[in-house]
């Protein structure tokens, strides 16, 4: 009986063997061939930078430190910037002066909007930075970037602190970048240092904002066939 079990159990054993050989054996002869079929479409998501103007071409004059004192001039200026959402970062093109009609001729020249356009969707952000044209300028002013808080200190010439990076003393004209805060409004705080002499100022902002573009993709869905081999 142990001899009829033994033998029973070896004839299943060869059969399985043989049934893997001949699976091996069909598989070696199938043939694996890729076709393609309809094409479709999916929507693409891209993120870009555009350039948008948040401030235009503005000018302002402001007096001479003693007209504000004996004439009741302004010697200092607030300008509120209303920062885009998604905004990377944004730049403020500046420039001063004494003649006036040299500031209204600068802002005419002034070219920031289309520049940052350029640079920033062919060439990318950082080429844009280094390429910028600043504009000219001839006379000194002190051009601070500050929280609302702040601006109410400086408008009141009290201790106020601003943002170093965002902020130029000493500053004839010139494009200055400004990474992007938490906050959606900021300002500019400007002040005219001289004593004797009013200036001119002219300045224009402009942000460049992360947006998403979509567009439609063609493509075609591969399908798998099978076929024995000749």
């Amino acid at each position: 009986m142990r001899r009829l079990t033994q033998l029973i159990a070896m004839k299943k054993l060869f059969v399985l063997c043989l049934f893997c050989v001949n699976s091996l054996c069909s598989q070696e002869n199938i043939r694996k061939d890729t076709t393609y079929a309809y094409l479709t479409e999916t929507i693409v998501h891209t993120n870009i930078l555009k350039a948008k103007k948040v401030e235009s071409e503005n000018k302002f004059y402001i007096n001479s430190r003693s007209n504000d004192l004996v004439k009741g001039g302004k010697s200092r200026i607030i300008l509120p910037i209303q920062i885009p959402k998604n905004t990377v970062r944004w730049y403020y093109e500046f420039t001063a002066s004494r003649n006036e009609s040299e500031v209204s001729n600068t802002i005419n020249t002034f070219n920031l909007l289309s520049e940052l356009s350029d640079y920033a969707e062919k060439e990318g952000l950082d080429t844009a930075v280094s390429k910028l044209t600043p504009p000219p300028g001839a006379h000194i002013c002190d051009i601070y970037l500050v929280d609302k808080t702040n601006a109410l200190l400086f408008r009141n010439k009290k201790e106020f602190n601003f943002d170093l990076d965002g902020s130029r003393e000493n500053f004839k004209s010139g494009i200055v970048p400004v990474l992007t805060s938490k906050e959606r409004t900021v300002y500019l705080a400007i002040k005219n240092p001289n004593n004797i002499y009013g200036i001119h100022v002219g300045i224009q902002v402009v942000a460049l904002v992360q947006v998403t573009k979509s567009a439609k993709k063609a493509y075609r869905i591969p399908v798998i066939t099978s076929s024995l081999k000749k």
